[in-house]
């Protein structure tokens, strides 16, 4: 039985525009080709530098914005020439939590109306039935009732995280995306947070797309890697296959920038050196050349295609094939 896709991309390309100081409009492409199944109970992590287009594809799929290029596909529908009544009976499967809890919960409302509201509006036939879910789902995440009186500058941040997932989970979605949820957080409230979206996506069977830098958050909760570098996926693993196969150059980069904390040996960061490349001035190629320690000649000439290179693995890099 194939495996349900909840949301796709297909050669999905978004552009924006800055301002010089002559008030002229230069173009630079945030996201290029990109193409990415997301499956019924799968963690995918999204994991990369700032900047590299990771919460643009997650606005995306979650049709927050609209891309230039390509299409976006939720449960095989296409969003183009999706109608009303498909998109309303849709829509409240796929939430998100956003970075910042505090910027996202409305500060005037009750935590009681903030878990509400969502319900009253996609399930209006249902209404009277909002207050008991609102209890269930603060429950759920560790929350006792009384903070239904609450207003969000009342909690902590790691409270206000867990009320914007119980928010995200009234809906009953089947995909949630997870824009750093744990950043703003100290380490111990992390692994609280992650630990608690581990415990939800077993009992739920949930799928979630998880946005990150933190090479180690993504192993410890991904089911799939998706490396991305200046806009473009350079590399989509399994997690089982970490360090087990050869990686891009890009993502033993990012594994030797984190300590190992079993190793007396330091990080080492003389591995890469640089900063990104700015998607307005894009080098010619390969983006990642102007860094990598392997780059070839046909690296400055030629941009790689990701492809498969066994089960489990692809990789954009012309490198592949060679030995480093």
């Amino acid at each position: 039985m194939p495996e349900k896709v909840i949301v796709e991309a297909q050669n999905i390309s978004k552009r924006y525009f800055v301002k010089t100081f002559w008030f002229k409009k230069i173009p630079f492409w945030a996201l290029i080709n990109i193409n990415l199944k997301i499956f019924a109970g799968e963690v995918v992590v999204l994991l990369g530098e700032s900047g590299c287009g990771k919460s643009t594809l997650g606005r995306i799929f979650l049709h927050l914005e609209e891309p230039d290029e390509g299409k976006v596909f939720w449960f095989e529908n296409s969003l183009k020439n999706i109608s009303k009544s498909l998109y309303r009976k849709l829509r409240p499967k796929i939430q998100a939590v956003f970075q910042d809890s505090y910027a996202s919960l409305n500060p005037r409302f009750k935590i009681r109306e903030i878990l509400r509201e969502p319900y009253y509006l996609n399930f209006p036939q249902e209404s009277q039935k909002a207050e008991e879910e609102a209890i269930q789902m603060l429950n759920l995440v560790g929350l006792p009732e009384s903070f239904m009186e609450r207003y969000p500058h009342q909690l902590s941040g790691g409270q206000r995280q867990r009320v914007a997932l119980a928010r995200a989970l009234i809906t009953k979605p089947d995909l949630i995306v997870l824009d750093e949820p744990t950043s703003a957080l100290d380490m111990t409230i992390q692994n609280q947070i992650l630990n608690l979206l581990k415990d939800l996506q077993k009992r739920y069977h949930l799928s979630y797309l998880l946005i990150t830098h933190s090479l180690p958050t993504a192993l410890d909760m991904a089911d799939r890697i998706v490396v991305m570098y200046l806009g473009k996926i350079v590399e989509i693993f399994k997690s089982c296959l970490f360090k087990k196969v050869r990686h891009h150059p890009y993502t033993e980069m990012l594994l030797r920038s984190f300590p190992d904390p079993f190793s007396e040996e330091p990080p080492d960061t003389a591995f890469v050196k640089g900063e990104p490349s700015s998607p307005i001035n894009r080098p010619k190629g390969c983006e990642f050349h102007p860094r990598c320690p392997y780059a070839l000649r046909d690296c400055l000439q030629f941009s790689p295609e990701l492809k498969e290179i066994q089960p489990g693995q692809s990789i954009a890099c012309l490198r592949i094939g060679t030995s480093y």
